[in-house]
């Protein structure tokens, strides 16, 4: 049982405040809803019916912190999926892909919980994504509309490339644009 949050509202709210700062979905996916299972938080594909499905674990049960960060974590990955319905080929995420869905997911929660526990729990277990999120907080410092200027010029986060920053007109750094574009692991 939920803690009294309705998922499927608390979603669509999700993804309209994840529109608004990153820029619409780019995807021949539909939005299926959200399913729980006892698998880590992931978008779930059903190539046969062209529908896509944000899974949570278990944890968001009876956690409503955990609940918010998985939620809104995965539905910026919904923006931009790494399959398309035509290959069913899963691309390799950047860094920049998984640093924006761990940024909007603490901005989503900072008023939920202690936001430095949360960051420090992250660095301490989760260092990928810790890291990817420190490069994202910064490229969100220097330009807040950086995202949504760089899906302007390409759709699809993983697809980003050097040039398309300039196209964008998002001045960065040389060095923290290479980082943003490398794959993540």
């Amino acid at each position: 049982m939920f803690t009294g949050l309705d998922i499927e509202q608390l979603g669509k709210q999700y993804l309209s405040f994840a529109e608004e700062l990153f820029g619409t979905m780019s995807s021949d996916w539909e939005y299926g809803g959200i399913e729980i299972n006892d698998n880590p938080p992931h978008l779930r594909y059903y190539p046969d019916i062209g529908k896509i499905v944000i899974s949570l674990s278990e944890k968001v049960r009876n956690d409503d912190v955990q609940l918010c960060f998985q939620l809104s974590h995965e539905i910026c990955h919904i923006l931009y999926p790494v399959m398309n319905t035509d290959d069913i080929e899963i691309d390799k995420r950047t860094v920049l892909n998984e640093g924006i869905s761990t940024f909007f997911s603490i901005l989503v929660i900072k008023n939920l919980c202690d936001i430095q526990f949360i960051i420090d729990n992250l660095r301490e277990y989760n260092t990928n994504y810790y890291g990817a999120y420190v490069l994202v907080n910064e490229l969100m410092s220097l330009d807040f509309q950086a995202i949504k200027k760089l899906r302007i010029v390409e759709p699809m986060i993983n697809l980003i490339k050097l040039n398309h920053f300039d196209d964008a007109g998002v001045i960065l750094p040389i060095e923290l644009k290479i980082q943003l574009l490398q794959k993540f692991n």
